[in-house]
């Protein structure tokens, strides 16, 4: 039985699905999804804009989960599994920059994986963007202005993978009962291309540097532009074993 817990505001939801295997699984592990902001920590040259944006929340309304794993279960056979979830009503997983962020739990067998890979299908509606962050801007006179992102593209992919290179990097999810897979999004990255005169002389709605189709739709664009650039390996993913980072893999930089 593998179980999708999804923790929404206000609401639990909870999704199962069953599937068949030739060979008899030893257990299962607890494996906690969570999803971060975090900062890209090598230099740009347009560094400038990075500094003065702090990103506080993005939001990514999913259509699709897809997890794909590879591994070899304790009793010697090759484990190949996707385990995919579909939602019928578009489902938003919340990230941010502290440890409340948004949490899926995810009951996988036990064994040793060399390879998680992670795919979520977003997508917008009427009401909302498929994707979106929020923050401040600080920099000259622009003192913490609220900054407001909004992605209306119709269907789009965001992925991320973790590859063991070697033996060492194997994920030993064998002899564990629970373990954390952190997914971290590195959301400034969509604003390298934006220059820092760009941000500074954009159009403010109710106090609020909006960014969207319709308003400042420049700056949009280049944002837009390099999300597409980004498209395969946005998501860095880290497994936690024991409160224990292993190193991480594709970070989508």
């Amino acid at each position: 039985m593998i179980n999708l817990l999804a923790v929404a505001t206000g609401m639990l939801l909870l999704f199962s699905c069953t599937y068949e295997t030739e060979v008899p699984l030893p257990g299962t592990v607890s494996v906690d999804v969570e999803f971060a902001i975090v900062e890209d920590d090598i230099p740009t040259s347009n560094a400038r804009v990075l500094e003065a944006l702090f990103i506080e929340e993005a939001t990514m309304n999913v259509r699709k989960l897809d997890v794909k794993v590879l591994g070899r279960l304790p009793v010697g056979s090759d484990i190949d599994r996707n385990f995919s979830y579909d939602f019928p009503d578009l489902r938003p997983i919340i990230y941010r920059n502290t440890p409340e962020g948004h949490e899926i739990n995810l009951v996988m067998p036990r064994a040793v994986y060399r390879q998680v890979m992670f795919d979520l299908e977003i997508e917008s509606n009427e009401t909302s963007p498929a994707a979106s962050l929020s923050g401040t801007f600080s920099a000259g006179s622009l003192q913490d202005v609220p900054v407001k992102f909004e992605f209306w593209d119709q269907s789009f992919q965001v992925d991320g993978k973790l590859e063991a290179k070697d033996s060492n990097n194997v994920l030993e999810f064998d002899q564990v009962q629970e373990a954390t897979l952190m997914v971290e999004l590195y959301a400034k990255n969509w604003f390298k291309d934006v220059g820092m005169e760009r941000i500074e002389q954009a159009e403010m709605v109710d106090g609020v540097i909006l960014i969207n189709p319709e308003h400042n739709v420049e700056i949009y664009e280049i944002v837009k532009s390099k999300i597409y650039e980004l498209a395969k390996g946005q998501l860095m993913i880290r497994i936690q074993q024991k409160g224990k980072p292993n190193k991480p893999g594709n970070s989508g930089k």
